[in-house]
């Protein structure tokens, strides 16, 4: 009887500590720029996903390019890249998750001043394109 107790005890124990471990371990992982470099070295990962918000600045044949804080970058757009309009249904709040709704547009909607938010591959040659773009209108009371 008492060796049951004793592996009863020592299972709490255990579960005791790993519960600890697990629900006080919130940090996100951060890379080392050695880290980062091995795993972009590596042939397991064949792409990377980012993603750009800025302001339309220039549109090209397949090219949308972006400016946020004084800083400019042209990101080429696939063929088959998903493009939608998104709208803000209700003045944003601080706080509170806005609700919007997402109706697809063609790329040639697309046009010079609005916010886009651009959804990257990027792969471990260091080449990307957009994947998926949103472009945001802007919320207009009613």
């Amino acid at each position: 009887m008492s060796q049951k107790i004793l592996v009863g005890i020592l299972v709490l124990a255990v579960l005791i500590c790993a519960s600890g471990f697990l629900f006080s371990n919130n940090a996100q992982p951060q890379l080392s720029k050695s880290a980062f470099e091995k795993l972009a070295e590596s042939s397991v990962i064949s792409s990377w996903v980012a993603s750009a918000y800025g302001e339309v600045v220039s549109v090209g044949q397949n090219t949308v390019t972006l400016n946020s804080n004084g800083q400019t970058l042209e990101i080429p757009i696939k063929n088959d890249a998903q493009i939608n309009l998104v709208t803000i249904l209700e003045k944003p709040q601080e706080g509170v998750s806005v609700k919007t709704k997402s109706d697809p547009i063609r790329f040639s909607d697309i046009t010079l001043g609005q916010k886009v938010s651009i959804m990257l591959s990027v792969k471990t040659d260091g080449t990307f394109e957009g994947t998926n773009v949103s472009v945001f209108k802007d919320f207009v009371s009613q």
